[in-house]
């Protein structure tokens, strides 16, 4: 989105026609990069993302609604048919396919999910599966959300670091969804369980009420994308103003304050974590005598509010004193207010008067994404990258600790309509633009060094994660690479990729390491070593997030999940009718058949029995009575028990100490 009417009608025009790529002269501004371009495929793309199964598989979604696939190779290669076309599709201005995100457990599950327009009146996030590269079983997740047929659709997605399906909207062109409307799902951020159905600890979740039960955060005027801290698990939303440019790190309940604020939001709002003014500088007056530097920091003041933001790139001119002249990043500032810091060395003094003026970085925020990686020096590493539509620039922010920006700078220029951001499981930084142009960036090693992509990984529990390693140089002699948990829990280990061997020939070929966590409740994190003869990285990995629901299915089990009187289907095996139809195999041992269990409050350990699997009818629908603490399956061999669940308030049932622990109620099925 542009912020200004002539800027604006030009993206609305490029978004509205086919685009064929020009390659233009394109520059990464650190020479210890070279950029190359990757791969070209000249049509309307709106978004890209790696499949996280070690594949190698980058895929494009387009605004006609056709999702395509690129192999690494090298070369690279698109495959020839489509993964899938969303269909029906409306592609009037802004609208269009313009989101894709994957499944944390996609290596198992396949699941691959989509935000798309798909009428004048209606926006849709669409699951597929993937089967090989061909998407199948097209489900509707959740239908209805807003537009306008116009722009500021948003069309963000992900799936966060506990297991929810979010997405972003914007006000829809028209002011939809401001202020303090919590009725409609535009200018929002929304949160769903992964079967499509409203958590209960959403912040304005109300039943009945007159809100709309999915919203997470408000506020936003048109938030493109958005992208999840791999540190932290933090949203970073980025969202293009009237004014400026702005990136939030989204707060549950939050408010950015549109249509009221705008790089202005006042306490009790959050504030933009990165900002810059759409295509321009601002430039602030410095007030005289207002300059005072002590212990090598100097504290300038403005004569009005000057809206800067920690780690903004501000050039100072003017001054009383030349020695307060110098360009420098922003130390610390006051969410609104007139004074902000710097550091800057030399002796106690003070001056004033002169100006400070930020930074041009463009027009219209597309998207971003964190370097995980270990392809690049650790100055590189956690950096948030974005781009922007109009000025082709690929900007870099200097992140941490935690959420704390402290530099914002070029990274690269002449990248024409850039769209997206990505970093693939070579380590090296992908951007794509609109025309379909996709420049790869990567770091000349000077010397040996493993290449592990991605660097943090966060998973169901019972779900499977992959990372990646490679070599950075061609090695004189075979390179053996061993992986091991080093801390955590004992609950996430390796399931393949244990031991790896790089050779001159394959060196730079990355081979996949996968990571299992077992099926427990809570949260289980653990620290993998990476590692040959004088080499080491690490990769942490979290296993946090909840498991799929979905209750349109038979036999998917609640494992932890709000129950809140939904009904569970268990089905018989289509083709064992002696076997229940689930979607996990039995905690211990191996069964034939399951029981099922309703709990009661106050005994989580005293089971009334509500199915068996061996007589009567090849399917039951069992809905929680007023009450019910969690259904129980039994695998009926062993009598172990095989899940966990949650009782129609959404309170958890203690998982115990062995997940194997013999059931109280050893009663065999008639």
């Amino acid at each position: 989105m542009l912020t200004t009417a002539q800027a604006r009608a030009v993206l609305l025009a490029l978004l509205l026609s086919p685009l064929v790529a020009t390659p233009g002269q394109t520059a990464v501004l650190d020479p210890n990069w070279t950029e190359t371009i990757w791969f070209n495929e000249p049509s309307q793309v709106t978004g890209m993302a790696w499949a996280p199964d070690g594949s190698g598989r980058l895929f494009l979604t387009h605004k006609t609604g056709e999702i395509r696939i690129v192999n690494y190779g090298p070369p690279p290669t698109l495959v020839a048919t489509n993964f899938a076309t969303v269909s029906p599709i409306y592609t009037d201005t802004e609208c269009g396919l313009i989101g894709i995100a994957f499944d944390p457990d996609f290596p198992t599950n396949g699941y691959v999910y989509v935000f798309a327009t798909v009428s004048a009146t209606q926006q849709q996030v669409i699951r597929y599966t993937a089967s090989g590269n061909t998407g199948t079983n097209k489900t509707i997740l959740i239908p209805g959300l807003p537009t306008a047929a116009t722009n500021h659709n948003g069309g963000g997605l992900g799936v966060g670091r506990d297991g929810k399906i979010y997405w972003s909207i914007g006000d829809l062109g028209n002011g939809t969804g401001v202020d303090a409307n919590l009725s409609s799902l535009a200018a929002k951020m929304g949160r769903a369980n992964r079967d499509g159905t409203s958590p209960a600890d959403n912040p304005f979740a109300d039943g009945s009420g007159p809100n709309n039960d999915y919203v997470l955060a408000r506020g936003f005027r048109n938030p493109y994308t958005f992208t999840f801290q791999p540190t932290t698990g933090k949203p970073w939303i980025d969202v293009t103003g009237e004014l400026y440019e702005q990136v939030f790190v989204v707060e549950t309940g939050g408010h950015a304050g549109w249509d009221n604020f705008d790089n202005d939001q006042p306490a009790g709002y959050m504030a933009p974590a990165i900002k810059y003014l759409a295509n321009g500088r601002d430039t602030r007056t410095l007030a005289a005598g207002g300059t005072i530097r002590s212990g090598n920091v100097v504290t300038f003041t403005t004569t009005v509010e000057h809206g800067f933001r920690q780690g903004e790139k501000i050039a100072i001119t003017g001054s009383s004193d030349s020695s307060f002249n110098g360009t420098y990043y922003v130390a610390s500032a006051p969410q609104v207010g007139t004074t902000f810091t710097v550091a800057q060395v030399g002796p106690d003094a003070s001056s004033g008067g002169g100006t400070a003026v930020t930074q041009d970085q463009g027009g219209a925020i597309t998207g971003g994404a964190f370097y995980d990686a270990t392809g690049a020096p650790v100055a590189y590493r956690g950096n948030f990258f974005f781009g922007d539509f109009n000025s082709g620039r690929i900007n870099r922010a200097i992140v941490g600790p935690a959420t704390t920006v402290t530099a914002v700078d070029y990274f690269a220029t002449g990248h024409t309509q850039a769209i997206d951001v990505s970093v693939g499981p070579d380590g090296a930084l992908y951007y794509v633009n609109h025309g379909g142009t996709i420049r790869r960036a990567a770091y000349n090693a000077a010397s040996q060094d493993l290449i592990v992509s991605p660097s943090h990984l966060w998973t169901d529990q019972g779900g499977n994660a992959v990372f990646t390693v490679r070599l950075a140089a061609e090695p004189t002699a075979d390179v053996i690479v061993t992986v091991v948990r080093s801390a955590g829990s004992s609950r996430i280990d390796i399931s393949s990729g244990a031991s790896l061997t790089f050779t001159s020939a394959n060196f730079a070929t990355f081979q996949p390491v996968t990571i299992v966590a077992d099926a427990d409740s809570g949260t289980d994190a653990a620290t993998f070593s990476v590692a040959s003869v004088g080499l080491a990285q690490s990769v942490v990995v979290n296993a946090a997030m909840g498991p799929i629901l979905a209750y349109e299915h038979p036999g998917r089990i609640p494992d932890g999940a709000d129950l809140r009187g939904v009904g569970l289907t268990v089905g018989k095996n289509a083709t064992d009718p002696t076997d229940l139809d689930l979607d996990w195999g039995p905690s211990c041992g191996s069964a034939w058949d399951y029981s099922v269990h309703q709990g009661t409050i106050g005994n989580w350990y005293s089971h009334d029995r509500m199915l068996c699997g061996t007589e009567g009818a090849t399917a039951a629908t069992i809905t929680p009575g007023p009450g019910s603490h969690y259904y129980l399956v039994v695998p009926l061999d062993r009598m172990f028990e095989g899940s966990y669940g949650t009782d129609s308030l959404g309170a958890d049932r203690p998982p115990s100490g062995n997940p194997c622990r013999p059931t109280s109620d050893p009663t065999p099925c008639p």
